[in-house]
């Protein structure tokens, strides 16, 4: 790190300092005004930065006057973020966060610079495999598009594209955490996934040392070896008329349907439904700290310390979280409108992702579970 050069942009800040990485370009600005700290980061100076210190010195805030009682709004403009090959795909975003009595209200948009409608196919749910237990239902359409330029997708050769995919998970344990996606040629899409798997299949510890896949003994498709209370599977199944491509955490006998009151119904009552999520908060969290560490002892990642404040911040949390819901609508062609109630305006998995981002050991880049391998790890 070292002190920008003369010759960079003059700034209204002669309160505060700046330095300038060599090897990422950044520039970081710090500077007072006031009461206030303010902090820039860009490629170069920032005329934000400028425009923040003048509203401090007319007006005594950073903040612009809202229209509305949000006390958070929020937007992103991910093309900025990308590269240049990216910015004709890359949508804007914009959230806002309001108090709603004793829950928080999240509303936004997702705006697609091509602006072209999305082909939403009727829904074909799992209706006899959704358990009626189910602590968290998560279903959305329109995914085609994006496998069909997914190299992840192109890399199994798994034949057509599903559309659509069904996520629950149910009371009786964390690991019963299920996925469905209702495809034509389902049989033959898990036969070329686990052929590519079992010929493919990488490091080699995880085969070796702690556990792998294994072709199963009862059905088309795989199973997992090697290691206690973690079991995923991938199968194909017939239910509801439908082909259904089928994977979860626990193979076991899935917990029959049909899924809890008023699912079928919100999914069924809005033609331009695009993703639709319904949990028990607090006890799903509670089931994701669970499922967390196992996931990361799997990938030989360091489990989030107890005794962080982001594990004890999510351990007192999940008592306290009740019911949440959310929905995104296609409100025009590439628009998409989206719609959340909840205790504190995130999902029991965004909390999870939140605290492993807060973790962080190179805070804020990165993950706990990227950055901290496991002691215990195999070798590669």
């Amino acid at each position: 790190m070292r002190t920008l050069s003369a010759d960079a942009p003059a700034s209204n800040n002669p309160t505060g300092w700046f330095v300038k990485s060599d090897s990422r370009t950044n520039l970081i600005e710090f500077a007072r005004a006031g009461d206030w700290v303010i902090l820039s980061v860009a490629q170069a100076h920032s005329p934000l930065l400028d425009e923040t210190l003048a509203r401090i010195r007319n007006q005594h805030t950073p903040v612009l006057a809202s229209s509305t009682n949000a006390f958070l709004e929020v937007f992103v403009d991910f093309a900025r973020l990308g590269n240049q090959a990216s910015s004709n795909t890359l949508p804007k975003c914009s959230f806002e966060f309001k108090f709603d009595g004793d829950s928080v209200a999240t509303t936004g948009e997702i705006q697609f610079p091509n602006g072209e409608p999305a082909a939403l196919e009727p829904w074909h749910i799992p209706t006899n495999w959704i358990s009626a237990n189910a602590v968290s239902i998560t279903a959305f359409r329109g995914l085609a598009p994006f496998l069909r330029s997914s190299k992840f997708w192109a890399n199994f050769d798994a034949g057509s594209h599903p559309d659509q995919c069904f996520v629950w998970a149910t009371h009786e344990s964390p690991m019963q955490t299920y996925i469905a996606a209702p495809m034509a040629d389902a049989s033959n899409a898990v036969a070329r996934i686990s052929d590519v798997v079992l010929r493919n299949q990488a490091p080699a510890w995880l085969t070796s040392a702690l556990a792998g896949f294994e072709k199963s003994k009862n059905a088309n498709g795989l199973s997992w070896h090697g290691f206690p209370f973690f079991a995923p599977f991938l199968r194909d199944v017939a239910t509801d008329d439908q082909n259904f491509l089928v994977a979860g955490f626990l193979n076991v006998e899935i917990p029959a349907g049909p899924p809890p009151d008023g699912v079928l119904t919100g999914i069924y009552s809005k033609t331009n439904l695009v993703y639709f999520d319904r949990e028990l908060t607090g006890y799903h969290l509670e089931q994701w700290i669970q499922l967390g560490q196992a996931l990361r002892v799997v990938f030989s990642a360091g489990q989030l310390p107890g005794d962080s404040a982001s594990f004890k911040w999510l351990s007192a949390l999940g008592p306290r979280l009740g019911p949440g819901g959310t929905e995104i609508t296609e409100s025009a062609p590439g628009k998409l409108s989206f719609v959340r109630k909840s205790d504190v305006g995130f999902t029991a998995v965004e909390l999870q992702m939140l605290a492993d981002w807060l973790e962080s050991p190179d805070f804020p880049r990165g993950t706990y579970s990227m950055l901290v391998r496991s002691a215990d790890s195999p070798p590669l």
